[in-house]
């Protein structure tokens, strides 16, 4: 319990070293209905990444997210931005989808992820960014989700991404 609580407590103070606002005040993922729907994942130029990310699991430079209301996350990944898609898009694309990977909220402020098919549970700290942030120049909304995967054995994030809801 003590390393998840520092855990959260690293994930907060990114999001603080990242925002030019000292008194925002970022809030818990807490519910699923939260985050139903569709995401985009910002993209970040290569020189910002690379300071934000350690590992980069997932080099695929566009990206999207369906958490849906019974449980099951879908996920697509392009080389081209797609600057056409929209929530309805995916939905109707996900919609036919097999469901392999399922999310839960354990707790405030966790997403678990199971991947059915490499049997791979992952542990996402998630927060909402309550106030615009500028990381590298760039604006990142109030109401961004991010996610980040930490590593236990160095105690600092490894990966984040930062998701911003798709109309």
């Amino acid at each position: 319990m003590k390393k998840l609580i520092g855990i959260c407590l690293l994930t907060l103070s990114l999001l603080v070293a990242c925002s030019d606002s000292k008194s925002q005040e970022n809030s818990p993922v807490e519910s699923a209905e939260q985050i139903t729907g569709c995401w985009e994942m910002i993209v970040f130029p290569e020189e910002i990444k690379q300071k934000i990310n350690a590992i980069d699991p997932w080099p695929i430079k566009y990206q999207w997210f369906y958490f849906s209301e019974d449980g099951s996350l879908n996920t697509m990944g392009s080389t081209d931005a797609h600057q056409d898609m929209t929530a309805a898009d995916l939905e109707e694309l996900f919609a036919s989808s097999p469901r392999d990977i399922e999310y839960s909220i354990p707790k405030p402020g966790i997403i678990l992820t199971k991947q059915l098919s490499v049997k791979q549970n992952l542990v996402w700290i998630s927060r909402f960014a309550g106030a615009p942030l500028s990381i590298g120049g760039m604006r990142v909304e109030k109401g961004t989700l991010v996610m980040s995967l930490f590593s236990e054995k160095e105690n600092k994030p490894l990966y984040s991404r930062f998701l911003k809801r798709m109309d």
